[in-house]
């Protein structure tokens, strides 16, 4: 565990996994590519996700959460071990399916802090920027500023934009929904969600939504088999024990869909499927069929427009099998 903000930022440094950006003053600190494909989770490289430090007077300036686990992607996340381990009851949130948005307040520039999960100024910061403005009443940005200049703390969104940036999850518009309130020192827990809420009712912001309060181990393990079997048109959850460890679980609708936008890209690229092992459900099959003899329309489509398409032509009285 780090105290100090100097140790953290030597350490960050150090690490070969992890890639410092600057922005003047700030540096925004995240994992790499490496760290992710090989593995590579230890103090520093869960610590450098959507972490920004003011580098000359050593400060967090904007922070989001330490990176956090699917369950079973881990020994310490699969359920034998987590029956082990977990404080009840545990909060289960619904996941949007957007990408991380970051909002803090710069004294030193007296102006907020727009930022992704790795930058101050690439095309997704600015965009949530535009969001944000569109959505916050301006009569309170003077409230929102000095509340995040006096409490110091970051707001995390997901940052939702299907026009731009179309996922698996299907939305009318884009928005943003406030997910938590961080304080920006090194080992901080999020604010309590009724505080949340409060939050977000006061600025004008649209809030989290749970889902569900598990009790005991029994309902916890029956929430968790009921989403890996769910097709509720949703990513998953995000669950929350009262120690404030958080975990992912992700729907069968969402994994299916994430795994058919890999199989389309394949066949809108001529690549051989391995039919056997990537063909694995009725529904799979019936969209593979589907897209082979749609090729001519399906290039550069998004997985969003060609599910639509797809449901559209087979008619109103299909029922896919996951």
């Amino acid at each position: 565990m780090f105290y100090d903000v100097g140790t953290l930022i030597k350490y960050l440094r150090d690490s070969e996994y992890i890639k410092e950006r600057s922005y003047g003053d700030i540096s925004s600190f995240n994992f790499t590519p490496g760290a992710f494909f090989g593995k590579v989770w230890d103090e520093q490289t869960t610590k450098a996700r959507g972490l920004f430090i003011d580098t000359r007077r050593e400060t967090i300036v904007a922070r989001s959460y330490d990176k956090f686990f699917n369950i079973g992607e881990r020994e310490e996340t699969k359920l034998e071990n987590l029956k082990k381990t977990l404080h009840f009851p545990v909060y289960a949130y619904e996941k949007e399916n957007g990408y991380l948005g970051i909002l803090s307040y710069n004294i030193a520039e007296h102006d907020f802090i727009f930022a992704s999960k790795s930058s101050l100024d690439n095309d997704y910061a600015n965009r949530f920027k535009d969001i944000f403005y569109e959505t916050i009443p301006k009569k309170t940005l003077n409230r929102l500023a000095m509340y995040l200049m006096f409490t110091k703390t970051s707001l995390v969104f997901e940052v939702i934009s299907p026009e731009d940036e179309p996922h698996i999850i299907e939305y009318p518009r884009r928005k943003i929904v406030l997910l938590d309130e961080i304080p920006n020192e090194i080992n901080s827990s999020p604010r309590p969600y009724n505080h949340l809420k409060l939050i977000a009712n006061q600025m004008g912001f649209e809030c989290k939504k749970l889902r569900a309060t598990l009790n005991t181990w029994e309902e916890f393990e029956s929430f968790v088999n009921d989403t890996l079997n769910s097709i509720r048109e949703v990513e998953g959850y995000v669950l929350v024990d009262s120690w404030d460890n958080m975990y992912k679980i992700k729907t069968k609708f969402y994994m299916t869909w994430k795994h058919l936008r890999t199989v389309a890209k394949r066949v809108d690229n001529d690549k051989e499927i391995p039919k056997q092992k990537w063909l694995t459900s009725p529904i799979i099959n019936d969209f593979y069929n589907w897209l082979v003899a749609h090729k001519e329309i399906i290039h550069d489509k998004d997985i969003i427009a060609l599910r639509r398409m797809f449901y559209g032509d087979m008619g109103e009285d299909y029922i896919g099998v996951y």
